[in-house]
């Protein structure tokens, strides 16, 4: 796994090839060691991210499926414009 990261590959194609989460994988680099290179969101995900918080999604769950944390969802959907929900308010629009 370290070498397949530290020649190009990423978090996302080791996490896949391995069966396990992107974060799981970020865990063991750093475990052994390993630099991380800064992983950004792509203006796919960021579209896909928008879409499921529109869709009722929490920052968190969203997060989840993308693989990055949910301060980073938060973060990029608020860029987009996209409505905050509040505590209280429905999780559809």
């Amino acid at each position: 796994m370290v070498r397949a990261y530290e020649t190009g590959q990423s978090m996302v194609q080791l996490a896949h090839d391995f069966g396990i989460h992107r974060t799981t994988v970020a865990q063991h680099l750093v475990e052994r060691g390993v630099s991380l290179r800064k992983t950004a969101m792509t203006e796919q995900q960021i579209d896909e991210a928008v879409h499921l918080y529109k869709s009722g999604l929490s920052f968190a769950k969203i997060g989840t499926r993308l693989g990055f944390n949910a301060s980073t969802i938060t973060t990029q959907v608020r860029r987009r414009g996209a409505h905050i929900r509040g505590a209280h308010e429905p999780s559809t629009w």
